[in-house]
């Protein structure tokens, strides 16, 4: 049984605060961005906003597809090397995609979280219902 309606702290934080985070997430990926060459072409400053993102040049797929292709297998767009990721992902176009180590990578722990809290309610509820079905067999089955 669940006891604690939220997932962790971040689903309780202010709008502010979530902000904040985001935009210091941001500024440092940024940063860290601008260490690489073909990415520092990208980005001229820090973030003030959160609004600011639109301010980026977006990487089309196309020319993701042609760059991994002229530099494979990553463009040389990726961060940090290629020893410190867990997995490489092949999709079509070819596009080749990195994945770190994380113990909740792919962020779905908070929507599995959601899905056991929904199971437990359905059950509940078909528990309920059948208990109502049941009701006026039960009755009978006592009076004779």
């Amino acid at each position: 049984m669940i006891k604690n309606k939220f997932f962790d702290d971040l689903e309780t934080r202010s709008v502010d605060e979530r902000n904040n985070y985001h935009l210091k997430k941001l500024n440092y990926l940024i940063k860290t961005a601008k260490n690489n060459k073909n990415q520092s072409l990208r980005f001229d400053n820090t973030l003030e906003t959160l609004e600011d993102l639109a301010s980026i040049p977006l990487l089309r797929k196309s020319e993701l597809i042609q760059k991994q292709s002229d530099y494979p297998p990553f463009a040389q767009l990726n961060v940090s090397e290629i020893k410190d990721f867990a997995h490489i992902y092949r999709s079509p176009g070819p596009i080749y995609d990195l994945d770190g180590h994380s113990k909740d990578w792919w962020r779905f722990s908070e929507h599995c979280m959601l899905l056991v809290f929904v199971m437990e309610i359905l059950y509940k509820t078909v528990f309920l219902i059948i208990l109502l079905l049941l009701a006026p067999c039960l009755k009978k089955q006592q009076k004779s």
